[in-house]
């Protein structure tokens, strides 16, 4: 079991340096979706022109996120067998099986992209042909929210041309161009380094219709493979993902910094573009030479009260690597705050994001697809433990089974040495409870007596008068002890709420007329108090309203009970006369009180001073 734990500890640290998918997607774009099917034997494919002859080296199929579906969540419509093929024709006359997975279901990968290597093999398009769709309630379907092909580094798939058999669309959610439009679960390729930047943001403006621009001189005329721009999420302003993405926007690549010979990239025309969220937005470029790349606005990111234009990253990718990496930035405008220094012109070409440090499109997978395999290890690993849980509660059971006979005589014998303490509790109880009648109602008792003699002797009628009000109140206070015994030896357990409440009702009494404060919670904890805890705290609680009855000569006593972290507090204050301890004549009523507090191992202080009253405060820690 140590073995398996350090095995698990040491993937769950390997995991932990790699890349974490976002896990849901943050645009209403979702991905390609097939058309109902009404047979598990209805084959579907779906395939991308990657615009020329490539050499393919990764394939990815990143699982859709059903977020507007009955049956969401990572990993919905992803097919259970499949294959993926390679061809230099539309119509697949001939090609080159990459991966068949068709002979069994594959598991499903949930969050994670299923990665394909496909060894440098060259082809134009690639295919993937489902045999057996995902099963809904009464039908079929097969759905993908990413297709990458990782040649030289990057994903040429993006923004490329996408083609199906059967294709369901429900504009912006599921439409075939979805497949290759770079926004899923996975966000954008970035590692766990965090970034120092929120990325270039151009001065805010009261309505969006206002156009902006910013661009890059890459430095010389490059041929460029296509515009990647990265969606801000800055961290010092309100959490939005996509904050600041145009609405509708151009982009263009020039020779000179005036844009006057420009070639257009890319326009979003009279719709506005879908707000891609945390994922880049690729711009695929055939045959184009450029020094300079410029992005111009001329519809603003509305957010309520102000429009911005802002982006967290531009690439220019030029023969497998980012030609605008570090390279000067020029913009119309700049927003430009001394509390907000994360927004700066050249933070559009530092390499990061607004939240981590961006990966190149082949690091990126191969991360996503070594996290996938420590977790099928990591699942693994649990299921092997839990085996060896089985073996050893086997073992255990078997290791039982022979001393079971002497669990038995030890159980026996601990059970009858419960009972004996028990027993043993049970005849202290009585003892004490025979030691309180004989105390206090056979003394009680015996004074009655005494003062029934001398009224009979003594025939006086002043005097017999005050000798039968005294035999009153000795009969009365032994009733109410007795009563007091009765209640602690009744079948069924006192509770604390069942203490406090007879505290409440008992203290205008014990206190002979002094006017009186009690505070106590609304709810006290259920379960019932030992005997022993209730009858000393109650005979502490007592002596303390007798003492201050009959020696504070106080107006007025407050008395509060609480239940700290379970335990018990009880404090009793007057604004008696108080005394000093040590000049108070030697007797059993502080010693009674601090015995019994010792009992409950509690801890009792009395602090009095003269003029100010007396406090009792009693702290049980654990009841």
């Amino acid at each position: 079991m140590r073995k398996l734990e350090r095995q698990r500890d040491g993937l769950a640290h390997q995991l932990s340096t790699l890349p974490q998918p976002a896990l849901a997607p943050t645009s209403s774009r979702l991905g390609w979706h097939s058309s109902v099917l009404r047979s598990p034997d209805e084959t579907v494919w779906v395939q991308v022109d990657l615009g020329t002859i490539r050499p393919v080296d990764v394939i990815a199929l990143v699982p859709a996120h059903g977020a507007a579906q009955d049956t969401g969540g990572a990993g919905y419509g992803f097919p259970l067998r499949f294959r993926v093929e390679g061809s230099t024709s539309e119509d697949f006359a001939q090609s080159d099986v990459i991966a068949d997975h068709t002979a069994a279901d594959v598991v499903n990968p949930r969050e994670l992209p299923f990665v394909v290597g496909a060894a440098g093999r060259s082809a134009r398009f690639v295919r993937v042909t489902v045999s057996k769709p995902w099963p809904r309630r009464e039908d079929w379907v097969v759905a993908l929210g990413e297709l990458i092909v990782v040649s030289g580094g990057n994903n040429v798939a993006a923004a490329r041309p996408v083609a199906s058999s059967r294709s369901l669309n429900s504009r912006p959610v599921w439409e075939v161009a979805n497949l290759t439009d770079g926004q899923s679960l996975l966000g954008p390729q970035v590692a766990r380094e965090p970034s120092p930047s929120n990325g270039y943001l151009g001065t805010h403006e009261p309505r969006p219709d206002v156009t902006k621009w910013v661009q890059v001189d890459l430095g010389s005329l490059v041929p460029i493979e296509a515009v990647r721009l990265f969606p801000a999420r800055p961290q010092d302003f309100a959490d939005t993902p996509g904050n600041g993405f145009p609405v509708r926007f151009r982009v263009e690549a020039a020779n000179d910094a005036t844009f006057v010979d420009a070639a257009k990239l890319f326009e979003t025309g009279e719709d506005d573009f879908v707000n891609p969220g945390d994922n880049p937005v690729t711009i695929p470029v055939d045959q184009v030479q450029a020094r300079f790349v410029r992005v111009t606005a001329t519809r603003l990111h509305n957010r309520g009260a102000v429009s911005s234009f802002g982006l967290a990253e531009m690439q220019v990718w030029s023969k497998g690597e980012n030609a605008a990496l570090g390279k000067p930035v020029s913009a119309l405008d700049a927003f430009n705050n001394e509390s907000h220094p994360r927004w700066q012109r050249e933070f559009l070409v530092d390499g990061f994001n607004s939240k981590n440090l961006i990966l190149s499109d082949a690091e990126w997978i191969a991360s996503l697809a070594r996290r996938r395999e420590l977790m099928l290890q990591l699942a693994a690993l649990d299921e092997q433990r839990a085996r060896a849980v089985d073996a050893s509660l086997a073992f255990t059971a078997k290791v039982g089974v022979g001393t079971l006979g002497g669990i038995l005589l030890l159980a026996g014998a601990l059970l009858w040495r419960a009972r004996t303490a028990k027993q043993r509790a049970v005849e202290n109880l009585r003892r004490r409870i025979a030691s309180d009648l004989h105390d206090e109602i056979g003394s009680n008792l015996g004074s009655i007596a005494l003062l029934a003699e001398a009224a009979r002797r003594e025939g006086d009628g002043a005097h017999a008068a005050e000798d039968f009000s005294m035999i009153e109140r000795v009969a009365a206070r032994t009733h109410e002890s007795l009563q007091e015994i009765v209640w602690f030896i009744s079948p069924g357990a006192v509770t604390r709420a069942e203490l406090v409440a007879r505290m409440r009702e008992s203290a205008p009494t014990l206190l002979g007329g002094i006017a009186c404060e009690f505070a106590a919670p609304s709810l006290l904890r259920d379960g019932e108090c030992p005997l022993e805890f209730a009858r000393n705290l109650w005979l502490i609680f007592k002596e303390a309203l007798h003492n201050a009855a009959r020696h504070s000569g106080a107006a007025h006593v407050t008395i509060r009970v609480a239940e700290p972290n379970g335990g018990f507090e009880m404090e009793i204050r007057d604004d008696g006369r108080g005394f000093i301890e040590g000049e108070v004549e030697p007797g059993n009523g502080l010693l009674n009180l601090r015995r019994r507090a010792a009992d409950l191992r509690g801890t009792l202080r009395i602090t009095s001073e003269p003029g100010h009253g007396t406090t009792v405060h009693l702290t049980i820690p654990r009841v």
